[in-house]
């Protein structure tokens, strides 16, 4: 059935029914004119119940895409992204998208039957509605389709796909391995080919439980035609769904239906060839447009399960830690919000090519040019599962942090639990004694008044703060919330107003960010000299980035620190001005397990500060300052355990 265009059928077709084959809509009906002596039907049933020589096609195969399974249904790629999901009207479909994406093998197990053809003879004539103007191209397409209904198949179509997800990320290969094994991949068919015969005995299958017991296996089975194939509380398995596939022509056999209607394109038929030359009209020609169609739905789907992610994300937060792509995405409800918006901007994009290609195919290569945004790449910049192989779920530590990060979701009573306890037998009221008053000593009364929280910075630097700074460190909201910093000396520009503070977010992410993981301080061409043009601070939840990556890099500092292992001292060199600048030339940090990496030029300082730690704190946690075409001004702020 290659050769034909075919569509799954639904019980509104009828012969002779206008079509758009790009997003299988149904157009008018009567586009062609249908005689009953100018059809034809070919049986493959011959005399007898017990002989019935169907054309039967039998496909199994790993497939990677999403595309795979819809070319093998005969869906339309269009209309899987029109509509968001892969849907079939008049088919009892059932694709898990996100359960595909998400599996590390993908299985699909293919038959289709076909017991009868009924199809239009090859002169039917076009039959233009005298009601119904039609002008131009895009006025025919509207009211007529690109092709149309010329015949049906009368047979069956089974579909099982099977996706395993492999739950011990560290043994995924090994596992699809064994798995492919047991499906036969060796066999003549090569590629990712597999029998539905030989290897498939009932002792076989029943020992893909050494494999699987590894793994997340879910079936999904549809079909039409071949009435009742397994008992209805007969649970999907691997066994049952290849006992099924290879039983069911048999089954189709006896009970047939109508499963595909079979188009026929408009410039195939003569006598519309005639009309169109003088209405001068032209059929659209999707045939070119299928393919690049076909990777927009992958693409799609690929987007559809990141939102997924993201959804899943918000939803349990302590379940994940920072994605391992380049700028990736930090685990806080705003980043979140703000790279789901993007992705679905991203998917809006796609359906927009959508619509304009089934207006015009013609426009194929304009349109292919256009860019979006790789979801594989943009995948990796997400939040991903933490391995909590070997961890102890029930650790104090582990409960206080998810209680820490769920408090920003108010799904935890801070209040704690107090025991209230019983309240004392009522006695008589003549009994009760009047209480006497109480008299607080002025000393002890002024011992009672809290003292104001710790200033936020360290001794020394309140002087050199510039106003924005200086009011943040003097709030004493802020005082009494970021208990857990200091801020310390800065370096450069000395007068520019404040344009980032990492203090803020850091307190914003889902789960407590933890100890920076890697710190990086990039170099470039600025003037005769190399300034500071960004600084990236890694966490385990969270990518903190300052200025501009536009001008190429001269130096580089990078730095990884083990766990347990923090920056416990920062030189800092302010440069000489340079192109009506003022920024940082020098970088030093050392840490509290003997590294020590510096880049910049100290000679073409004119200034240095030192920072380390104050009584209390522990590391480097973030930095403060500001930034315009370099980081003009870095400012270190310490943090405790």
């Amino acid at each position: 059935m290659s050769g034909l265009l075919l569509a799954p059928y639904n019980d509104s077709m009828r012969l002779g029914q206008g079509f758009n084959s790009f997003l299988q809509t149904p157009c008018v009906f009567d586009a062609v004119s249908v005689k009953l002596k100018e059809t034809s039907s070919k049986s493959s049933r011959k005399s007898g119940r017990s002989e019935v020589p169907q054309v039967v096609s039998y496909s199994s195969r790993f497939v990677d895409k999403i595309s795979d399974v819809t070319r093998s249904m005969n869906i339309s790629s269009g209309s899987s992204i029109k509509h968001g999901t892969v849907t079939s009207s008049g088919n009892s479909l059932s694709v898990d998208e996100n359960k595909f994406s998400a599996s590390d093998l993908n299985a699909v197990v293919s038959v289709k039957v076909i017991n009868q053809t009924t199809v239009l003879d090859d002169n039917a004539e076009f039959s233009p509605h005298k009601e119904v103007k039609v002008e131009n191209n895009e006025e025919f397409f509207d009211v007529y389709g690109d092709c149309y209904i010329s015949g049906f198949i009368l047979g069956g179509d089974f579909h099982g796909i099977v996706s395993i997800k492999v739950l011990d990320a560290t043994h995924t290969e090994a596992v699809k391995d064994q798995i492919k094994g047991r499906f036969n991949v060796g066999s003549k068919s090569g590629g990712g080919d597999f029998h539905l015969g030989g290897a498939y005995t009932s002792s076989v299958a029943s020992s893909y439980g050494a494999e699987l017991w590894q793994s997340e296996t879910t079936i999904s089975v549809s079909w039409s035609g071949g009435g009742q194939i397994k008992k209805p509380h007969e649970e999907w398995s691997i066994d049952l769904l290849f006992h099924a596939a290879a039983g069911f022509p048999a089954r189709v056999a006896a009970c047939p239906q109508r499963t595909w209607a079979i188009l026929s394109r408009y410039d195939n038929n003569l006598s519309f060839l005639k009309w169109a030359q003088k209405q001068k009209i032209i059929a659209r020609d999707f045939t070119s447009a299928q393919v690049y169609v076909a990777d927009l739905l992958d693409t799609y789907m690929v987007y559809k399960n990141n939102l997924m992610r993201i959804q899943d994300v918000l939803t349990r937060p302590t379940a994940y830690t920072l994605g391992p792509g380049n700028r990736p995405v930090s685990l806080t409800v705003a980043a979140l919000v703000e790279e789901r918006a993007l992705i679905k901007a991203e998917m809006r994009k796609i359906m927009r090519q959508i619509d304009e290609l089934n207006l015009d195919p013609g426009k194929l290569r304009d349109i292919e040019i256009r860019a979006i945004e790789s979801p594989e790449v943009w995948a990796t910049r997400l939040p991903v599962l933490k391995e909590i192989m070997g961890m102890d779920l029930t650790s104090a530590a582990m409960q206080m942090a998810k209680k820490e990060a769920l408090k920003g979701f108010f799904f935890v009573d801070d209040s704690g639990t107090v025991a209230t306890p019983k309240p004392a037998p009522p006695t008589p009221t003549a009994a009760i004694p009047p209480p006497p008053p109480v008299v607080i000593p002025t000393t002890a009364a002024e011992g009672l008044i809290p003292s104001p929280p710790a200033e936020l910075c360290t001794p020394g630097v309140k002087p050199t703060l510039m106003n924005e700074e200086l009011a943040f460190v003097s709030d004493l909201a802020n005082r009494t919330k970021y208990q857990a910093y200091r801020f310390d000396m800065r370096g450069g520009n000395l007068t520019h107003r404040l344009d980032y503070n990492d203090v803020l977010q850091l307190e914003e992410t889902l789960t407590p960010a933890g100890w920076p993981k890697r710190f990086e301080v990039r170099f470039a061409s600025w003037s005769p000299n190399n300034v500071v043009e960004s600084a990236v601070t890694l966490y385990d939840n969270l990518r903190l980035f300052h200025g501009h990556e536009a001008r190429p890099t001269r130096e580089k500092l990078e730095i990884d620190l083990a766990p347990g292992e923090v920056i416990n001292k920062v030189k800092i060199g302010t440069s000489k001005e340079g192109w009506g600048a003022t920024g940082v030339s020098y970088f030093e940090v050392w840490t509290s397990k003997g590294q020590n990496v510096k880049a910049g030029s100290a000679e073409v300082s004119i200034a240095f500060v030192e920072c380390e730690p104050p009584v209390g704190f522990k590391g480097l946690k973030g930095l403060y300052g500001s930034e315009g075409e370099i980081l003009d001004r870095i400012g270190v702020i310490w943090g405790r355990d």
